[in-house]
């Protein structure tokens, strides 16, 4: 398996990896049609998955922007 295939599973079908500073802090998360070469070394993805206050969650989702 290669460098760029954080599940072992022969390649990266479009995950979003996680991307951390070197403290281990989340910086971002990107899709794999935006990530750099240096991002595609990350090993961690993300998986999708959320829980929120539902209140709290339609109150932000407006301002969510597709600007990457």
């Amino acid at each position: 398996m290669g460098g760029h295939d954080p599940l072992g599973c022969g390649g990266r079908p479009g995950w979003w990896l996680v991307i951390k500073d070197t403290r281990g802090h989340l910086l971002r998360v990107v899709e794999e049609k935006d990530d750099t070469d240096e991002e595609r070394a990350a090993r961690e993805i993300n998986g999708g998955i959320y829980v929120f206050e539902a209140r709290a969650l339609f109150a932000t989702l407006p301002l969510v922007k597709n600007n990457n």
